[in-house]
């Protein structure tokens, strides 16, 4: 990217452009007979003209994406008794997969309690009362909506502005 980038900077680059460039850098990385059997598979009309999603819905795959989503399931199981072993690994993940923990809890909402919301805030109360976290706060708040998690309507108030 970065050459197309050097090449290009300051000019526009047209769709005829940028399907030779990458027809260009399949062949490069691929080899000339497997690059050819990659771009038979691409529908650059369809990818580029047509509006709408992909037509090829590409997987990210992440290994903090299974131990997110374990974390939370973890903190259901011990029911705001005790942190689960492994809870200061959210501190060490990206902020998408701390968002992947309270996804996971949001679509288990009818399983928490305030007694689990408050071993979670607990925990993490430096990253949750960060105003400047939205994605983060946002889903923690909506937990403490949905459990009526009445401590933490100030922050709430202070999120809304």
């Amino acid at each position: 990217a970065s050459d197309v980038y050097k090449r290009q900077v300051y000019k526009s680059v047209t769709t005829d452009d940028f399907i030779k460039h990458t027809k260009t850098k399949v062949k490069e990385m691929y080899g000339r007979k497997e690059a050819k059997e990659i771009m038979k598979q691409i529908d650059f009309d369809t990818w580029l003209k047509i509006p709408g999603a992909p037509p090829v819905e590409i997987q990210f795959e992440s290994p903090f994406i299974d131990d997110a989503k374990q974390l939370a399931q973890d903190y259901i199981k011990l029911a705001g008794k005790e942190s689960p072993e492994n809870y200061e690994s959210f501190r060490q993940y990206y902020a998408r997969a701390q968002v992947i923990v309270l996804d996971e809890l949001v679509a288990n909402s009818g399983s928490i309690t305030i007694d689990i919301l408050k071993k979670i805030s607990g925990d993490f109360s430096d990253i949750f009362s960060n105003l400047r976290q939205c994605e983060i706060l946002t889903r923690f708040l909506r937990l403490c909506i949905i459990t009526k998690f009445e401590e933490k309507y100030e922050l709430l108030d202070q999120y809304m502005g």
